[in-house]
């Protein structure tokens, strides 16, 4: 007699689990907004907005100029599922090229685009002579030394405000070593001689006048060629939004 009670009264829990409505799982916000270190000490900082999955590798606060001649990444955050498909965005603090006036990013006195080509010189003497690159982050890797066969400026632009410039690349990179081959041109080699699979990057790279005087914060937005139709719109959103902000 008592067995059907309590045979019901298993049914009706059962039914209310099976109707408890599932708890949403919590999604992650559409952008995330970093703000980096204080780059001096009147408290001055950059900041930019990136997507919500996304994830900040680092935010370093700058070591002093002296240590630091050759530049240093001080943020980077990005995607980094495998390889193929990692998505970036770094900031570098870098000495402006010699004899490069920084005024020229705001003042209007030449064009974007020979701006960008004086900006981009090193690296396309790097290419035209087969060197190593040791300040782009083809791989997702900060300093990483990586062997650049190309490297394209693209659509170089002042910013509507007069900010800033900004520009987009396309590069060609080597994990391994690059050797010159037949005809002049290089290709990339592993240590037994092998031949590696050269990696196409599509960037985006948005230089600052740094707080400090002759310097420049440079962000670079990056990602696999083959991904770029997909990420596009979030890498142009994280490019309008990187921003010094005053003491």
């Amino acid at each position: 007699a008592t067995a059907e009670p309590q045979r019901r009264a298993l049914l009706l829990s059962g039914a209310a689990v099976a109707l408890a409505p599932a708890r949403p799982s919590r999604a992650s916000p559409a952008t995330v907004s970093i703000t980096s270190k204080e780059l001096t000490p009147a408290g001055e900082a950059f900041s930019f907005e990136y997507p919500g999955t996304w994830i900040t590798a680092y935010n370093r606060t700058p070591a002093p100029r002296a240590l630091a001649r050759n530049g240093e990444t001080l943020a980077l955050v990005g995607e980094f599922s495998s390889p193929e498909r990692t998505l970036t965005a770094s900031v570098r603090w870098e000495p402006s090229p010699p004899g490069f006036d920084v005024s020229l990013l705001r003042s209007g006195a030449l064009g974007a685009s020979e701006v960008a080509m004086q900006l981009t010189a090193a690296e396309r003497d790097n290419v035209s002579m087969g060197k190593e690159s040791a300040t782009v982050d083809a791989l997702g890797v900060p300093n990483a030394t990586t062997g650049v066969l190309r490297f394209e400026v693209l659509a170089p632009t002042f910013r509507d405000d007069s900010s800033c410039l900004q520009y987009e690349t396309f590069t060609e990179a080597c994990r391994g070593t690059v050797l010159e081959e037949s005809g002049g041109s290089y290709g990339c080699y592993g240590p037994r001689g092998d031949s590696l699979v050269v990696l196409q990057k599509r960037s985006i790279v948005v230089v600052l006048p740094a707080p400090t005087e002759g310097d420049l914060l440079v962000l670079k937005c990056s990602a696999p060629a083959g991904e770029w139709d997909r990420v596009e719109p979030s890498m142009r959103a994280l490019a309008a939004s990187f921003r010094l902000a005053p003491a």
